[in-house]
């Protein structure tokens, strides 16, 4: 090459024209990494030891934020979710919706006290409440709450033996641990401590009709009751793997599709940190 071409390669490599495409080059990549950090794939630290051994606490995982990953949900994925209210968590899928999950008394660690079967609602179903056994009535009127709103439903509990309803007064002589039941509270105690007060009252009823606590939701607004409603969202059960007590579906019921912020993948090779 000639010194004359070797000047002008070298003032057309050097000049402001060049530099500036360069460093504007150099800045889309700056901002798409970071619209990539925000938006896309996120790094996360587990603080915890809610999802042991599956991830060890302390450990960086990786989060899709994509559309894509989140309508993509099968079980066993881990997914980055977040309640109303509550704290982000990593959580896996047990059951997805339409599916029938039943768990037994004792499993994972006497989550349960009773065995029970339920079914996971998808977008479009109608609920009965009436025919949900009492695991499915919680997570129905959970999952109803935070489809209409906390303040516009009330439950009322009712004491039957067989057909024959009972005074509800008689589970003021229930105890719940070492303290004994009011009978305020008795209309929001979750299914299992209502199974428990039916236990004690059933052994000393006499008859062998069994003792029940049916429940019932009321609108706040003119007392009608709602016997039935349409779920808006596909439903997912989600659990946590740590072996004592974590929230999750067990505790708090169904998570919806748009709770869903992500799922965990493994680390892009492309990704710079």
């Amino acid at each position: 090459m000639t010194p004359e071409k070797q000047i002008k390669k070298l003032l057309h490599e050097t000049s402001p024209g060049r530099t500036l495409f360069y460093a504007f080059v150099l800045i889309l990549m700056v901002l798409l990494a970071i619209m990539v950090r925000l938006y896309a794939i996120e790094p996360l630290v587990l603080n915890d030891a809610s999802m042991y051994p599956l991830i060890p606490e302390g450990k960086r995982v990786w989060v899709c934020k994509l559309p894509y990953c989140i309508e993509k949900v099968k079980k066993g994925d881990i997914l980055l979710v977040k309640r109303p209210g509550g704290e982000f968590q990593l959580r896996r899928i047990k059951a997805g919706p339409g599916d029938t999950l039943e768990i037994e008394a004792g499993d994972q660690e006497g989550a349960f006290i009773a065995t029970r079967k339920f079914y996971i609602p998808k977008a479009g179903d109608t609920l009965f409440l009436n025919r949900l056994n009492d695991v499915s009535f919680d997570y129905a009127s959970n999952l109803l709450r935070e489809q209409e709103g906390i303040r516009k439903f009330r439950v009322e509990a009712s004491l039957w033996q067989g057909n024959h309803e009972l005074s509800l007064d008689r589970v003021g002589r229930t105890r719940i641990g070492a303290r004994p039941v009011g009978l305020r509270e008795v209309h929001g105690l979750p299914w299992q401590e209502l199974y428990l007060i039916q236990l004690q009252i059933q052994r000393e009823e006499p008859g062998s009709n069994r003792i029940q606590i049916r429940r019932q939701l009321f609108s706040t607004k003119d007392s009608s009751e709602l016997k039935s409603f349409v779920v808006k969202e596909d439903c997912y059960f989600l659990t946590c793997s740590k072996r004592s007590r974590c929230p999750d579906s067990r505790e708090l019921g169904f998570f919806t599709q748009s709770q869903i912020l992500g799922r965990l993948i493994q680390k892009p090779a492309f990704f710079p940190f």
